[in-house]
């Protein structure tokens, strides 16, 4: 890029950032977390009809959005950046719109945490210190980035990288503020502390030491701008409970989000899915567009997300548009050839039955804790998931993330064990699936007996408000269509009587 041009860029940076927000379209395509993937990118925007062989506009009056993460890791993050810079100017022309939104690891890169930046990035900016300079709030990058929003909505669509938690029930532009107003006074405050020699010269304004007391009080202003909560693991560039949460638990949040901000979904990346496809989550009010673009770290595929002008949503790949993968199908599809397949177990009559009965209940409550089980003569054929057990975890001493702003799953599994009778969950037949660290519930061929005895839980028995209605409208006749085949009428009088005792539980 010229250097005629990047001033004109820097000059039209404001009415860039002004027009990001309430904006209307015809279609809509959206790609996330390229993370210096460019050569792939191309290519994916080529097959969306948005850039011609040349790398030039042709998308008309489509509006083109990234969700965020264009840099670190990958190569060719500043070919990016210097095509998106372009094209937010040359869009317009046509009729078109080009918006950008901000992720983690552009946040990172302006506030000097570098961790992830590949030695090609470094290189092609002039090392470690030309890197500081273009990322910094007189960089070429550093000013575009700046005049960037966090969140964008178009027509009935919310845009973000992370997600929305409760912190985003505030007007848009009072978020985008709030945001960047976050970002200036913890960079400003980290170079203070740096020039006091607090701070390891070029070092990192977001990873911070232990406050103490006897610390000077430059050091306890950046501590202080550190903790903005537009800054947190709740704000909407680091946020991953819209996908990564039960969906149980995420109900309530992502309704109250669409509610408030008068819209029909969320489009966010950040998290990768396990499928590596895009997915909808949510019945469709949560999309999801982090489909690992750059393969050699994420092992995902190029993808993008549109939106028509007469509102029909499909996936772009390389070879064309396919339907999002449901609910359903992006939990039951494996995202590497070592699991794709069923194991048979061989079990008696009774013991099958069981863990059949166990998965259909957990998947009419919509719990989805229990691998997908069909019977067959043998005994039963078991999804074969990238699984690992409590007891595992503890080995390794592992932390299980929460992504979830309110609750957890466990007190899900809680209600479940009570409900299907299992007193013997332990180390070994509670589990996790490796993409994505979801409870999977084993060895449910043991459950079901005739006792209205609940689970010896140590933590006090919470009922997940998501779950009470369901629960209540568990009555005989539901249960007759969906278990009678499985179980014995005592052993379905005793499900209800224990599910009696858990509706009596206290709401969350």
């Amino acid at each position: 890029m010229n250097g005629r041009l990047i001033s004109l860029m820097l000059w039209m940076l404001p009415l860039l950032a002004t027009a990001e927000v309430h904006v209307t379209a015809g279609r809509i395509v959206a790609f996330g977390d390229v993370h210096g993937a460019h050569a792939e990118l191309l290519g994916l925007l080529q097959t969306a009809e948005v850039l011609n062989e040349d790398g030039q506009w042709i998308g008309g009056d489509t509006h083109l959005i990234s969700v965020g993460d264009l840099l670190d890791r990958g190569p060719d993050s500043k070919k990016t950046m210097d095509l998106l810079m372009r094209l937010q100017n040359e869009a317009p022309t046509a009729g078109g719109r080009v918006h950008v939104v901000l992720g983690n690891h552009e946040v990172m890169n302006m506030a000097q945490d570098l961790r992830d930046v590949s030695e090609e990035e470094f290189a092609v900016l002039g090392g470690p210190d030309g890197h500081r300079a273009a990322f910094s709030e007189s960089g070429v990058y550093g000013q575009w980035l700046r005049s960037l929003p966090v969140v964008v909505k178009i027509n009935d669509t919310l845009f973000s990288h992370g997600g929305f938690s409760d912190l985003s029930l505030k007007p848009i532009d009072d978020l985008n503020q709030e945001f960047h107003s976050a970002l200036k006074a913890v960079v400003q405050a980290g170079r203070a502390a740096e020039a006091s020699g607090l701070v390891e010269a070029g070092g990192s304004f977001l990873t911070l030491p232990r406050l103490d007391e006897d610390l000077p009080e430059a050091f306890k202003a950046w501590h202080h701008a550190s903790l903005a909560p537009a800054l947190g693991p709740k704000g909407l560039i680091w946020y991953r409970g819209n996908t990564a949460c039960h969906r149980l638990l995420e109900d309530a949040n992502i309704t109250s989000v669409l509610r408030f901000h008068g819209v029909k979904r969320v489009v966010v990346g950040h998290t990768p899915t396990r499928s590596r496809e895009i997915e909808s989550h949510l019945s469709d009010r949560v999309i999801a567009i982090d489909t690992g673009m750059l393969a050699k770290v994420y092992r995902g595929n190029p993808r993008a997300l549109e939106i028509s002008a007469a509102g029909e949503i499909s996936a772009i790949t390389p070879e064309g548009r396919r339907p999002l993968l449901t609910d359903r199908e992006h939990r039951t599809r494996a995202a590497d050839s070592g699991s794709n397949g069923y194991e048979l177990i061989t079990m008696r009559a009774r013991p099958a039955a069981k863990a059949r009965a166990a998965y259909l209940l957990s998947e009419y409550l919509g719990l989805e804790m229990v691998a997908p089980v069909e019977l067959v003569p043998e005994g039963v054929e078991q999804l074969n998931e990238p699984l690992f057990t409590e007891r595992r975890r503890q080995q390794q001493r592992l932390l299980r993330p929460n992504y979830c702003s309110i609750g957890s799953d466990f007190a899900l599994l809680q209600a479940f064990d009570a409900l299907i009778g299992k007193l013997d969950r332990n180390l070994d037949n509670l589990a996790y699936h490796r993409k994505d660290w979801s409870i999977r519930a084993l060895q449910n061929e043991t459950a079901f007996g005739t006792s209205s005895q609940l689970p010896n839980y140590a933590q006090v028995p919470i009922l997940v408000a998501a779950l009470r209605k369901p629960l209540t409208e568990l009555n005989t006749e539901v249960l007759n269509d969906l278990l009678s085949e499985l179980l014995k009428p005592r052993e379905i009088r005793s499900l209800l009587k224990r599910r009696d005792k858990i509706l009596l539980w206290a709401s969350e």
